[in-house]
């Protein structure tokens, strides 16, 4: 249970971050933020690498708690799905620098043994239990696909390329009705069986 100076050095943080990247987060900013001096913020947290441990351990709780999404077990797949990566998209497109942080060290040092790859693979191996118990027809190895590519396709593009594709598309990742939209025609497509009559145009 976090003391009510923990919550206001952590959401101080989470807003530092957004604003100066995780090179940029300092304690001097971060308790600037949080009203109080640097002395405080070390007093409740030891260190800045333990904080930013700590504020990683809150956002991934947040994003990845199963209670959140439970309301979700009673609906349709492809609705379940949608709202699911639809979350995690809106999440990417708010607090995208948060999120690059919890990649951060696979990035630059190509090191995955990290929380968020403990958390999200955790997170995708209960979702493939409800996929499994919703479509029995779909083999594990379907079902792990069908997982990684939504997961790719909203936190990773959402957070860390939203704007790549606008010149091509058109399309502007942050107006209303289109992260939806987006996710949803991506879960239909993949939910959707190919006909085995139809004509093979592999090369």
């Amino acid at each position: 249970m976090m003391t009510a100076a923990e919550e206001k050095i952590i959401a101080a943080t989470i807003t530092c971050m957004e604003e100066y990247g995780l090179e940029g987060v300092t304690i001097r900013r971060i308790g600037e933020k949080a009203g109080m001096n640097s002395a405080a913020v070390n007093y409740y947290f030891r260190s800045k690498e333990a904080l930013l441990e700590r504020v990683k351990e809150v956002t991934l709780d947040n994003a990845f708690g199963w209670e959140d999404f439970a309301y979700t077990e009673s609906l349709p797949l492809e609705k379940q799905l949608t709202d699911i990566f639809s979350f995690f998209a809106l999440n990417a497109l708010t607090y995208p620098r948060v999120i690059q942080s919890h990649f951060y060290d696979i990035l630059a040092r190509n090191d995955y043994n990290t929380q968020v790859t403990a958390r999200f693979n955790a997170f995708l191996g209960k979702l493939s239990g409800e996929v499994k118990r919703k479509r029995p027809d779909m083999d594990d190895e379907t079902v792990s696909l069908l997982l990684m590519q939504l997961a790719a396709a909203s936190v990773l593009y959402f957070s860390a390329f939203p704007k790549l594709f606008e010149p091509f598309s058109g399309f502007d990742t942050a107006a209303a009705g289109f992260r939806e939209k987006y996710v949803a025609d991506l879960v239909k497509r993949m939910l959707t069986p190919q006909r085995e009559d139809a004509p093979n145009t592999a090369l």
